[in-house]
């Protein structure tokens, strides 16, 4: 497939365009990813995630099951092996809800 050059030319302005925002970002997602290592409670098991911003809380260390949700999480064993015990938390949302999830929750559950 073959692009003009003014094609290139946009393509170019639109990544350009985007560079501050992804740094932006990646930033966020970093301070977020740190905060809940920070913040969750030691019975819970976090590794910090590397590229993503999603989180794996292990939650088979407390029992988790029998535990009143505050936050909505995903099973981890529906994303396949290795998910047993674990949750899937996505923390790719806005500040505010972050800490409003970790100031509000001490436990969390599917």
């Amino acid at each position: 497939m073959r692009f003009s050059a003014g094609a290139l030319l946009e393509v170019e302005a639109t990544v350009s365009a985007w560079r501050p925002w992804l740094a932006l970002t990646v930033q966020e997602f970093d301070a977020y990813r740190r905060l809940l290592a920070e913040r969750l409670p030691e019975t819970i098991g976090y590794r910090l995630p590397e590229a993503t911003c999603l989180a794996w809380p292990d939650l088979g260390r407390q029992g988790a099951a029998e535990q009143e949700a505050r936050v909505l999480v995903s099973d981890g064993e529906l994303f396949g092996q290795g998910g047993e015990n674990h949750v899937r938390l996505d923390f790719g949302i806005s500040a505010p809800t972050v800490a409003e999830i970790l100031d509000g929750n001490s436990r969390l559950t599917c």
